[in-house]
């Protein structure tokens, strides 16, 4: 394993999804708890102690869907990266300074950095 953790998921068990990012990973567990490991600035890697259905890991932050359908993101906020809109989402993706997700009813709807645009999804 490295110096900093990077490349050593914590304790025993499985997984059902792992997802690596910049400097961290994180994977969700048969349970809905989220193990992550790596480099911890900014909490990147200390995750909410809920239940998850599906994460998603970006550069500094990292997000989840938890078991009602909300997301919950941890990590670097500068830019409101993290600061997840209320409503129920069905996919989330962590960039790096932005995210993005689709609601229950199609839609998407992204939050944080938008320097080139890419937090503005297209129009459908």
């Amino acid at each position: 394993a490295d110096d900093d953790g990077q490349s050593t998921p914590p304790g025993e068990g499985r997984f059902m999804e792992v997802r690596a990012g910049m400097l961290h990973a994180c994977g969700v567990r048969h349970d809905g708890t989220i193990e992550c490991w790596g480099a911890d600035n900014h909490g990147r890697a200390t995750a909410p102690n809920v239940p998850f259905a599906t994460i998603s890991v970006g550069s500094h932050h990292s997000c989840g869907i938890d078991v009602d359908g909300t997301v919950r993101c941890w990590g670097w906020n500068e830019y409101g990266q993290i600061t997840a809109p209320n409503g129920r989402f069905i996919s989330v993706s962590a960039g790096n300074a932005h995210t993005c997700g689709v609601r229950e009813n199609g839609t998407v709807l992204c939050w944080g950095n938008n320097w080139f645009g890419q937090a503005v999804p297209p129009r459908g």
